[in-house]
């Protein structure tokens, strides 16, 4: 018997039976990290959040396991505390998860290299082939052509039909390659993701709120697809797929001073979010209380003016989960305790009653 084993897969084999393997169940991903470090004795707890930081994946659970067999005196905890500031440097040897990716990477033609590459520069957790095709400025079919290459290469997951996603490893992997990009390529794309978003999320909007006043946009960039929807199912369905990849590409616009789009892709959503309702979870995360903000685009002269419930929208859009930085610096006292309640000692606070529906929509 042979057994042959590769990261790509081998479709085109005369015979032989193929299995898919997927990454590691919790628990033998954990028995796998001991296994390969019996001097360490860390708490399950710790144990599990570190293999989960690997994805489960045998490659990456090998390349901890070597690095905290070299660095002895290290725990666990420093480990993942290490992991997470991203302190490790991972040396381009055939064990490592680098020489893995790099030999996907080198196998790919110039094009798919430079497609892989501005996949990194997605905000999200997921694309499609019509947002891959705006990020990279190619046509849909070439986009789903590609897309479907990574995915035959193991360098992208098609967790629903037509929905891929990137290992945080091999997007950082992508990240670091498209760092080497000249930084007006890497603008220009992310300008055409934020344009695919804004008028498909328009668009959707007009479909499922058509007596709303709408706002004016810029024309998109050239050659652009913007999606159309025949029916407000069909408009809906988009928003519950996409809302999380929205939440991040209004963070990524504030941040990066993208000031139009900032605010006026939470219009695009504010009806899906009032529809959806309070204490709903966006992208796998709830959406932070809008007494938590991040910070305002700017309105520059001749810009049309921002509602004001799109700019709480983004501000709130802007702020997640385990920063502990604030664009704006440190929030008063008594914006720390929440509406409605008081830190001793901090003046009180009253919600201004020309800002509908705070707490309610993204609460």
């Amino acid at each position: 018997m042979v057994l042959i084993t590769s990261r790509r897969y081998l479709s085109d084999l005369p015979a032989g039976v193929l299995v898919s393997l997927d990454t590691l169940p919790a628990d033998e991903a954990a028995q796998m990290f001991l296994r390969l470090t019996p001097h360490e004795h860390g708490e399950p707890a710790e144990v599990a959040e570190l293999v989960a930081m690997c994805g489960h994946l045998p490659l990456a659970i090998s390349l901890l396991a070597r690095v905290g067999a070299k660095h002895r005196s290290w725990s666990i905890a420093d480990l993942i505390g290490e992991t997470r500031a991203k302190l490790l440097t991972v040396s381009a040897e055939s064990r490592t998860v680098a020489a893995a990716f790099d030999l996907s990477y080198t196998l790919l033609t110039g094009s798919q290299q430079r497609f892989f590459r501005h996949l990194g520069l997605h905000p999200g957790l997921g694309i499609t082939p019509e947002a891959a095709a705006a990020l990279t400025g190619s046509s849909l079919a070439d986009a789903t052509t590609n897309l479907d290459q990574l995915y035959a290469d193991r360098l992208l997951t098609e967790p629903s039909l037509h929905r891929y996603r990137m290992h945080d490893l091999i997007r950082d992997y992508a990240q670091q390659l498209a760092a080497g990009d000249p930084p007006g390529e890497r603008e220009q794309a992310i300008r055409q993701l934020l344009d695919y978003y804004l008028h498909t999320a328009f668009a959707a909007e007009r479909r499922i709120n058509p007596g709303r006043d709408p706002i004016v946009l810029a024309a998109a960039q050239p050659g652009i697809m913007i999606q159309q929807f025949s029916s407000d199912t069909e408009a809906w369905d988009w928003f519950t797929a996409e809302h999380g990849n929205l939440l991040a590409v209004i963070d990524n616009a504030v941040r990066q001073g993208l000031d139009a789009h900032a605010w006026q892709l939470p219009w695009t959503m504010a009806t899906f979010l009032d529809r959806r309702g309070p204490g709903r979870h966006f992208g796998g995360r709830r959406v932070r209380p809008r007494h938590r903000l991040g910070p305002r685009p700017r309105h520059r002269r001749g810009d049309p003016a921002p509602d004001r419930r799109s700019v709480l929208l983004a501000r709130t859009a802007a702020v997640r989960p385990g920063r502990r930085h604030h664009a704006r610096g440190p929030r008063p006292a008594s914006e720390r305790a929440g509406p409605g309640r008081r830190v001793r000692g901090a003046p009180a606070r009253r919600i201004p009653a020309e800002e509908p529906g705070r707490g309610r929509c993204c609460s």
